[in-house]
């Protein structure tokens, strides 16, 4: 089937074209059928209408068809459909005699605007178009047309006079109903911006300075509010020297060219600001002007500058845990346990702590490891020694600075150098240790295995891993938590509910660990990061300790000492009181500000 309007191929039937959107002559009828579509949809063709004048294409629809034409217009392909005298005569309901004053009208005015096709010129054998000899005689018909190689002929047309007998199908000119922009939610109306005549920009452009000493930094909206239009900027006070945000020092001038407070040594001037702009015209804002240039609660501050009016806030901070930085102080002890005198203690342990003060600030790094040689297996004091060395390579020359390179502290004295980044830290630390326990295995074709439980301490973070069933906790204002998950076959039956909490101390296979080091060097540890807060404690141990003493005891001997020392030995103390089944091994580090 081809377009009858700019020859494009379509698909049979097509009421519309794909390409120039031309409606088609409608489907083919038949005489059996009594007026019903032969494709089988069913329906009956519309009734004859006056066609219509549209702004963007002349174009109407076709009439139907007669019933006598049908097996002729059958036998012949789509483009090549020749319209019936019933066709034109249903269309054309007008006499002889006044189709011959259309005709008249016609020549004398040759260009009609409103016009619509009647019908499809009919393909002779030669290829020239030709009208049916039933069709109304028009004189544009008789016109010469222009031949195109890529666009088709246009049909012949008729002036509306000559149709003007044809029954209304619906009423003309309808008016389209009106679009509002309140049914279409994803298009909300937006408020009419302002235009000040201060020649300023409504919005304010960033690092622009108001009032002096507030540096807009950032646009943070712009709304309607209850004073008018308003915006709301992040700022910076460029005079925030004067006095120090942190402890509440006051300075001089002279401060300007150092902006770090010299009692407390917080950086004065990286303290944010909330910055709301209105217009002075706004209807409500005169009550705003009137406390213009002055201090409000909550170290608000109005003031205006020309037709505007602004109202500057501190941007509400967190609590400053640390204000000089923060204090760790550590402990660690081991002990065999009372059954197993004599033998290997198949525990390995470390500790470090250093600590750098930096302009009167701490900046400390402190490290705690806690590794258990799985028993029944080869040589587990060896296999935890391994994990403790391996940890100990990759950790200690990242901790400390005196051990880095100049490029490495050229590095970190750059703007720019990445934050210290503990998790990935600690990961790779233990995914080292866990290699070099597997080659070691692979080398002895032994099977040495171990637990492990590790905290990195940089600055006010903390990181927590875990392999196995050592455990890390965690003691604060709360109480204790613990912080790590076993991986053991145990903590699995609790965790599907198939037996209760307290029977991983006594079950009679709680010593089955289903993720270890030295099974699997694909394997990696659980990392678990923790906000530091003053007075918080961070318990490591093996599971000698918290299979002997259970975690309410364990709280109850945080809570009571103050001395990491003195905890950690109560803390051994109870377990061989209650047991001392296996070996002891305890990590304590505690945060202050």
């Amino acid at each position: 089937m081809v377009c009858i309007q700019c020859g494009a191929t379509l698909r049979p039937q097509a009421r519309f074209c794909n390409v120039c959107g031309a409606e088609q002559p409608p489907t083919t009828v038949d005489a059996e059928t009594d007026g019903q579509a032969v494709d089988g949809v069913g329906k009956q063709k519309r009734p004859p209408r006056v066609p219509r004048h549209r702004d963007d294409d002349d174009e109407a629809e076709d009439v139907d068809n007669g019933a006598d034409e049908h097996a002729e217009r059958q036998s012949e392909p789509a483009a090549q459909i020749e319209p019936s005298s019933a066709e034109v005569a249903t269309a054309v309901a007008e006499p002889p005699e006044a189709a011959s004053e259309s005709e008249q009208e016609s020549e004398l005015e040759p260009a009609v605007a409103d016009v619509a096709p009647v019908g499809e010129p009919a393909l002779e054998d030669d290829g020239e178009a030709t009208l049916p000899e039933t069709s109304t005689p028009l004189s544009v018909a008789d016109m010469p047309t222009q031949e195109h190689p890529a666009l088709p002929q246009m049909p012949p047309v008729a002036p509306i006079s000559s149709l003007a007998g044809a029954p209304l199908a619906e009423p003309l000119n309808e008016p389209l109903p009106p679009y509002d922009l309140d049914e279409t939610p994803e298009h909300p109306a937006q408020p009419a911006l302002p235009t000040p005549t201060d020649g300023l920009p409504w919005p304010l452009p960033p690092t622009i300075i108001v009032g002096g000493r507030y540096r807009v930094e950032e646009l943070v909206r712009s709304s309607q509010g209850e004073h008018g239009p308003e915006n709301v900027y992040r700022a910076r006070d460029l005079q925030a020297y004067e006095e120090c945000w942190s402890c509440g020092a006051k300075h001089d001038n002279a401060t300007a060219l150092d902006p770090y407070c010299d009692q407390c040594g917080a950086d004065m001037l990286s303290r944010e600001f909330v910055l709301v702009e209105r217009l002075t015209s706004e209807a409500g804002v005169g009550d705003a002007a009137d406390a213009a240039d002055g201090e409000m609660d909550a170290g608000t501050r109005v003031f205006t500058q020309g037709l505007r009016t602004y109202e500057v806030a501190p941007k509400p901070m967190s609590a400053i845990h640390f204000p000089s930085g923060v204090r760790v102080s550590a402990y660690v002890t081991a002990d065999h346990g009372q059954t197993r005198q004599g033998e290997a203690n198949e525990d390995s342990t470390a500790l470090l702590v250093f600590d750098a003060v930096y302009n009167s600030r701490h900046d400390p790094r402190a490290l705690g490891i806690v590794a258990d040689g799985l028993g029944g297996h080869d040589s587990g004091q060896d296999a935890s020694k391994l994990v403790v060395q391996t940890m100990l390579e990759v950790l200690v020359p990242a901790l400390m600075p005196a051990a880095t390179t100049d490029e490495q502290s050229e590095a970190k004295d750059d703007a720019d150098a990445p934050a210290f980044d503990g998790e990935k830290l600690l990961r790779e630390a233990a995914r080292a240790a866990n290699v070099a326990l597997c080659a070691a295995n692979d080398a002895r074709q032994a099977d040495m295995g171990s637990t492990l439980v590790a905290a990195l301490i940089a600055g006010d973070s903390a990181w927590i891993a875990n392999m196995g069933d050592s455990r890390g906790y965690v003691y604060d204002d709360h109480g204790l938590r613990r912080v790590t998950k076993d991986h053991s076959l145990v903590e699995q039956l609790i965790d599907a509910g198939m037996i209760p909490p307290e029977e991983r101390y006594e079950h009679p296979q709680r010593n089955q660990i289903l993720k270890s080091l030295g099974a699997d060097p694909r394997l990696d540890a659980d990392i678990f990061p923790q906000d530091l807060r003053p007075g918080m404690r961070i318990l490591l141990c093996s599971d000698g300790v918290w299979e002997m003493v259970r975690d309410d005891e364990l709280a109850r001997i945080l809570r009571e000492t103050v001395s990491t020392a003195e905890a950690c030995e109560r803390i051994v103390h109870a377990a061989n009181e209650n047991g001392g089944e296996d070996n002891i091994s305890v990590v304590l580090l505690d945060v202050s500000a």
